[in-house]
């Protein structure tokens, strides 16, 4: 399914980025072909800034995609019209402390998730990371700007600076959220909680 350049590029990493690549990227490109009525192989994929792009459609009619990946999970977000970002992370016993010291929380989350149960804080500090990363993504700059500078809601859902954040429950425990422009979607985020892997309709 994949391009020369898709292969290239997947093949450029250890082997086991490259079988997430390849399998993350026939993923997408089967995803989209179902939208689109083409072969997988087909679909005019392109990358801006390292977020996949359907080329030669123009912004109403373009499917929007996004794609993540946290160990051996892969996420893959798209829909029809309604840009969006998703974000997955593995849960790794994170450290608020550790969070801190490397500069993407901010103070009041840090205040947020000291006042947690020390079993709820690395879901927690995992969850704000995910957040951030959704809406950096969905604004298209990605570590370009300083998660820092993302406040998020310190809940599983929020409005962050335009975008709605909801969680996605991926298998294995990881914590993941989709983000989605919020006058677009207020109608049908909601039906998204407790959404654990199931083809959304974003029209």
């Amino acid at each position: 399914m994949l391009t020369p350049a898709e292969r290239d590029r997947a093949a450029r990493g250890t082997l086991p980025v490259h079988r997430r690549r390849v399998l993350v990227r026939a993923g997408l490109r089967q995803l989209l072909g179902q939208l689109l009525d083409l072969p997988p192989a087909a679909v005019p994929l392109g990358s801006d800034r390292g977020r996949p792009v359907v080329l030669g459609r123009r912004w109403g009619r373009r499917p929007q995609a996004s794609c993540s990946t946290s160990g051996d999970v892969a996420l893959i977000g798209v829909s029809t019209g309604v840009r969006l970002s998703v974000d997955v992370q593995q849960v790794h016993g994170e450290d608020v402390e550790v969070a801190v010291a490397e500069g993407w929380l901010t103070e009041d989350e840090r205040r947020g998730v000291d006042r947690l149960p020390p079993p709820e804080r690395a879901r927690a500090v995992a969850r704000a990371w995910v957040q951030k990363e959704a809406v950096l993504k969905a604004e298209g700059c990605g570590l370009i700007r300083s998660p820092r500078t993302v406040l998020t809601p310190g809940a599983d859902h929020g409005l962050v600076e335009g975008w709605a954040l909801s969680p996605v429950h991926p298998a294995g425990g990881a914590v993941a959220c989709l983000a989605v422009r919020a006058p677009t979607c207020r109608r049908w985020v909601p039906q998204l909680r407790g959404w654990a892997g199931r083809p959304v309709n974003c029209s």
